[in-house]
């Protein structure tokens, strides 16, 4: 049952001295903005049940979510930091002699009901400093950048060794559990091991051996992998008719493991159809699967020197004049940067109510339609430099005043993606697939957004 603030007052606050109450000025001025009734609505439509036990105050969950993002903290760190301060229990609304929720129920409701929220809270932010007057959104600028999977660096080998270790555990697990009698089943983990080895070994030799050794190691996993699957379907085929046969009597944890036993066979078969087509000379394969764990991730190649291709989701970012981050897209693949930019403004006026009046953009999201579009909506003066030849008015047009301070203001956008990257997790998702990714982000700019305000509202007080 859904529960959305903590009524009851605490007496042991009264107790306490003048500057042991305080809170930093910073959580302060983000308290007062969170008391808004609007940030507490999009829970109530994810717990329509009235039944069953009350879930924590979502009034504190928000402002735990603040705090882990706002200072890149795990669950666990982060329950161990609330419970011994008296600041952030009394931001997070946590009586002294309350109890600080345990780290799972922060997990099972950051992956379960609260799974797409942060974008419903970030839109009640934007509209609320829309409202203050704090957000002008005036000018914009648009970019784009690539939030990294959490996954492994993916090879074929690797991918395969991977299949084999999940294949083999489920069916285990299955086996423990008693679904049917699925007979022996063979750990081929022992024999993959051994070959990666030798394919560590074979690697610090020259070139052209490595290659061969490469290849040939693969070719022989490939081999391992296949006899494995064989056994793995013969098993998940039992396990399905045992399920049949049981009718309502299934216990849950023989569907749950049944239902990856499936979705792990899927996807090893997917990983042992490109692995031969790379095998077979076609290394270009499309929609390529990257990782057993996150079947959305996508190779995406932004030009980075050090880093040539990254493997995640690419995110296209609007910010404004102040800084305020008003409009983030987490899409999956790598779609061209020009079909991104009128997608982005749009959801930049949704949620400020009106269009921009300039829009700064480099050149990889310039386009004429896109211009056309852009001015069609409403936006008054468009900073999009042309890639490739020019004629002589489109020179003329970019060596203007106004053309070249709105580029210069375009840079700025650079250094918001490095400090949401470095200070806000969007280096990184520790959250798996699309909108798991989705999610990261979003809590990433909402307490972006929040800490600006709380910098602004400090300025003017100082």
């Amino acid at each position: 049952m859904l529960r959305l603030t903590n009524l009851q007052r605490d007496f042991w606050e009264d107790l306490l001295p003048e500057q042991a109450r305080r809170m930093s000025p910073e959580l302060k001025a983000v308290t007062e903005i969170l008391d808004d009734e609007r940030f507490l609505e999009p829970f109530i439509a994810r717990f329509p049940s009235k039944r069953g036990r009350y879930t924590i105050p979502m009034e504190t969950y928000l402002r735990i979510m603040f705090l882990k993002t706002r200072y890149q903290l795990g669950y666990e760190s982060l329950v161990a930091e609330v419970t011994d301060s008296v600041g952030w229990r009394r931001f997070c609304r946590i009586s002294l002699s309350g109890r600080v929720p345990d780290a799972s129920t922060l997990i099972k409701l950051t992956n379960g009901p609260c799974k797409g929220l942060a974008e419903e809270v970030h839109d009640a932010l934007v509209k609320k400093l829309t409202e203050k007057k704090i957000l002008r959104g005036r000018k914009v600028r648009v970019d784009t950048t690539v939030v990294e999977a959490d996954i492994h660096y993916p090879t074929d080998v690797q991918l395969l060794a991977d299949g084999v270790r999940v294949v083999t555990r489920t069916v285990k697990q299955l086996q423990k559990l008693g679904a049917g009698a699925l007979g022996k089943f063979r750990d081929v983990g022992r024999s993959v091991k051994k070959r990666l080895l030798s394919l560590g070994k074979g690697l610090k030799q020259a070139e052209e051996k490595k290659q061969v050794t490469r290849a040939s190691v693969t070719a022989e996993v490939l081999e391992i992998t296949e006899r494995m699957l064989k056994q793995a379907k013969k098993a998940q085929q039992q396990v399905v008719e045992w399920v049949k046969h049981q009718g309502d009597q299934v216990p849950r944890q023989v569907k749950r493991r049944l239902g990856q036993l499936t979705t792990w066979v899927e996807r090893t078969e997917r990983v042992i159809e490109q692995t031969k087509q790379v095998l077979g000379g076609n290394v270009h394969i499309k929609n390529r699967l990257v990782s057993l764990f996150d079947a959305d991730a996508r190779p995406i190649v932004k030009g980075n020197l050090r880093r040539p291709v990254e493997f995640g989701y690419k995110v296209s970012v609007t910010d404004e004049d102040r800084g305020f981050v008003t409009d983030y897209q987490v899409t999956e693949g790598n779609p061209a940067d020009t079909s991104l930019l009128v997608g982005a403004v749009e959801g930049h006026k949704k949620r400020v109510g009106k269009a921009p009046r300039e829009v700064a953009t480099d050149a990889g999201m310039a386009s004429a339609a896109n211009e056309k579009a852009l001015l069609a909506m409403g936006v008054e003066y468009c900073s999009l430099p042309k890639a490739g030849k020019k004629t002589e008015a489109e020179r003329e047009k970019e060596r203007t005043p106004r053309f070249r301070r709105l580029q210069r203001f375009r840079a700025g956008g650079e250094g918001r993606i490095s400090l949401l990257k470095r200070k806000y997790g969007w280096r990184h998702s520790r959250l798996r697939g699309l909108d798991g990714v989705k999610t990261w982000v979003g809590w990433g700019a909402i307490s972006h957004n929040l800490s600006k305000y709380a910098q602004i509202e400090l300025a003017k007080a100082a």
